[in-house]
């Protein structure tokens, strides 16, 4: 999270400055929602997704949900959200575990079985009686989500902007610095 404040700080005193950089980033195609930098989403390794998007984060907040069957074309129905207000999840081969509004959880992606525990010693138990092995990634909150989705993006720009000074033509040299400044600050830059 730190890494997100920090780059919004920078980003608020200049509004030419965001737009220069972020607006290339958004789709060129209709959104059925708002769109904006709050929201992403990443699949899991299984195919099913942690969403934090419009018109689910109201309701459910950062979510492990069943993946739409058309891209693009959300549904809010509870029945395809297994669940809810993730703090952190992590991958492991055929399964997602985490911690989310109803305890922690293990959920096998084949099977859509969703299993609760009433504390992570109890979930850390599980994992050792199914014989899971090692981890496939880290723990991961909402901030790596919304790294994982918009980082890219956001350095692919930065590296276009330092490369290519006509990336910045139309904007004013005090706009430009803003940019550079801003970049410098980008993670793996």
């Amino acid at each position: 999270m730190k890494v997100c404040y920090s780059l919004l700080r920078a980003l608020i005193p200049t509004g030419a400055m965001i737009l220069a950089v972020v607006l290339p980033l958004l789709p060129d195609r209709p959104a059925c929602a708002t769109a904006g930098l709050a929201e992403w989403e990443i699949e899991t390794p299984g195919g099913n997704r942690i969403s934090h998007i419009d018109p689910l984060k109201e309701r459910y907040g950062t979510c492990l949900r069943k993946a739409d069957a058309q891209p693009g074309v959300v549904v809010d129905d509870p029945s395809r959200v297994y669940a809810e207000q993730l703090e952190w999840w992590q991958y492991y081969p055929r399964y997602v575990l985490g911690k989310a509004r109803q305890g922690w959880f293990i959920f096998e992606e084949a099977t859509a079985r969703m299993e609760y525990f009433e504390s992570e010693e109890d979930l850390n138990h599980d994992i050792e009686h199914r014989k899971l092995g090692q981890p496939l990634s880290q723990r991961m909150t909402p901030a790596d989500g919304w790294n994982q989705t918009w980082m890219p993006a956001i350095r692919d720009r930065c590296t276009q902007i330092s490369k290519d000074a006509s990336a910045s033509d139309d904007v004013s040299e005090s706009v430009r610095q803003a940019m550079r400044k801003y970049c410098d600050q980008v993670p793996g830059q």
